[in-house]
């Protein structure tokens, strides 16, 4: 609030530098003035948004996080379209897919609690938002690797499979 005060205070100066200036349009002293107030304006207008921008680091971690994980699920789409195309297999050993499993359920239940602080966190302070925000979607990208390594392994055990 003080900024957004001090920034209506170098307006009316710039009014009234304005003002001025048209009344003695030769002054150079009043377009110096002019030019100061305007100036002045500028770094104001600087500060609110650096201050707008501050209080909005949960809304901007929520904006990374839905692109990221709109990435994600890009991702997982085309790995089930080549799965169910029976062209995805991989050159590497993967392991099999009930050791895939086991590393999909467990973060799928760490997502779940990830989920319910990002919710929570919705009442809470943009710094509690962004951090929530964060952690879901390290935990969305650790679930998307496990599931497209589960579905490589399956691609790699059963070639057939894939065609059903």
């Amino acid at each position: 609030s003080q900024n957004v005060q001090a920034l209506g205070e170098v307006c009316i100066e710039l009014v009234y530098s304005g003002g001025t200036l048209q009344t003695s349009p030769d002054d150079q002293g009043a377009r110096r003035e002019l030019t100061d107030s305007a100036k002045s304006v500028t770094d104001k207008v600087s500060h609110v948004l650096a201050t707008i921008q501050a209080g909005a680091v949960g809304i901007q971690a929520c904006n990374s996080a839905i692109t990221t994980i709109m990435s994600l699920v890009c991702d997982l789409d085309t790995i089930a379209m080549f799965y169910s195309a029976g062209v995805l297999h991989s050159e590497e050993k993967l392991g099999t897919f009930a050791e895939h499993r086991v590393n999909i359920l467990e973060t799928t239940k760490v997502l779940v609690d990830n989920t319910k602080k990002l919710v929570s966190s919705t009442a809470g302070t943009q710094e509690q938002l962004a951090e929530a925000a964060i952690q879901a979607v390290k935990t969305i990208t650790a679930e998307a690797e496990h599931v497209k390594l589960g579905a490589s392994s399956l691609a790699t055990e059963d070639m057939e499979g894939q065609l059903l």
